[in-house]
């Protein structure tokens, strides 16, 4: 949550769609399509520079920040060792992670294989491969930040366009 009173808030929003115009920097969308937020660049929300900040439509803002990462989840041995972590709350810390560790590499190098990203991203986390390939094809989908291309024979994963800046 920003840390923005309204009247800041209307503000910057205000100076943003002088700078930018007023849609979705992620998906394009118009206002009265979608209801238009304040993103934060760098994911923090005391930072409220201008030149971090940008629209984005609730619907990337959310594929973005899920809103069950705010919630941490304790995955370390409980006292009761038949108590397994469930799924659910393993992707609540982990799938945050991982769209983390993919914007690091891709604001970095802007394209890497699919192939080292799944992989890398697994071995970083801790976590299957087969995990990080399910969290890949949900962010390379239609509502997704992320394209997948052949060049050649490898997948590549590249931003989709105008999310380089988000």
């Amino acid at each position: 949550m920003s840390h923005m009173n309204g009247i800041t808030r209307k503000k910057k929003y205000v100076q943003i769609v002088h700078r930018d115009d007023e849609y979705c920097k992620c998906c394009g969308v118009l206002p009265h399509e979608r209801e238009l937020v304040i993103h934060h660049k760098d994911n923090n929300n005391f930072n409220n520079n201008l030149d971090n900040l940008v629209l984005l439509c609730r619907t990337c803002n959310y594929n973005i920040h899920p809103r069950l990462s705010e919630r941490p989840v304790d995955l370390r041995v409980s006292e009761n060792e038949n108590e397994i972590p469930s799924e659910i709350e393993v992707n609540r810390t982990m799938k945050p992670q991982f769209m983390r560790y993919v914007g690091h590499i891709l604001n970095e190098n802007t394209q890497e294989s699919e192939k080292e990203l799944v992989n890398g991203g697994a071995q970083h986390l801790g976590i299957s491969s087969v995990t990080t390939k399910r969290y890949m094809d949900e962010l390379c989908s239609k509502d997704g930040p992320y394209n997948r291309k052949t060049i050649g024979r490898t997948k590549v994963i590249t931003w989709k366009a105008n999310m380089d800046m988000i």
